[in-house]
């Protein structure tokens, strides 16, 4: 091979190499606009309090619409709970679900009719539970999806009542995985998942990873 013939070779590596930094380049930069914007939007949705005007408005959603198969989350601006219709109607259809939450079960196993199981977050295994019930800690999300997956099957219904406490017991990486692999398993299992939490408990800047990475609305 010559002198010439290397040269080209190599000249033409380098056009490779460099289309495809600048198709990396690009696409970074398209994500950091996305980004942005969501950063912006959500921004202008708080300063609508003080007289702003937002570039987004909040979803005016009486029943959510969780599909089989998906996960769903909910940044809630009131005091309402339209979600509890989802999962009420999944119940009397004959459906198992899993409710996550950090109330004792049995404060709230009344406002579920069906068979139901549920995980409740505790830093203490030191309580007496029902059958229905296992107690897990909430920074072992592996734990929690382990037992929701242990559970539920098709058509069934997940509720993650308790989001805001899994949000301040972990870091945000770990939470996003864990929404990543309920949601993977939703698709698998083909069973939904809703996943609420107050608007105002959640920072900036876990609300633009949400909704940058997963279904979400706010109501």
């Amino acid at each position: 091979m010559d002198a010439f013939t290397i040269i080209i070779i190599c000249a033409f590596g380098l056009v490779l190499l460099a289309a495809y930094l600048i198709f990396r380049i690009g696409a970074l930069k398209r994500k950091m606009r996305r980004l942005d914007a969501i950063s912006r939007d959500i921004g202008d949705m708080e300063r609508t309090s003080a007289g702003g005007s937002p570039r987004i408005k909040k979803a005016v959603i009486e029943t959510p619409m969780v599909p089989e198969g998906e996960l769903l989350i909910i940044l809630n601006r009131g005091n309402r709970k339209p979600w509890m219709d989802v999962v009420s109607g999944r119940l009397r259809a004959g459906n198992r679900g899993v409710v996550v939450t950090v109330k004792v079960p049995s404060s709230v196993r009344s406002r579920f009719r069906g068979d139901v199981k549920f995980i409740w977050l505790d830093r203490s295994t030191a309580h007496d539970v029902d059958d229905d019930t296992v107690i897990v800690n909430p920074t072992n999300l592996s734990g929690v999806l382990q037992d929701i997956e242990s559970f539920v099957g098709e058509g069934g219904i997940v509720l993650v009542d308790g989001f805001a406490e899994i949000l301040a017991s972990n870091e945000d990486r770990r939470v996003i995985r864990f929404l990543r692999m309920l949601e993977s398993s939703c698709a698998a299992r083909r069973f939904s998942a809703v996943v609420p939490a107050p608007y105002r408990s959640v920072s900036q800047r876990t609300r633009v990873l949400l909704t940058e990475s997963f279904q979400t609305v706010v109501i």
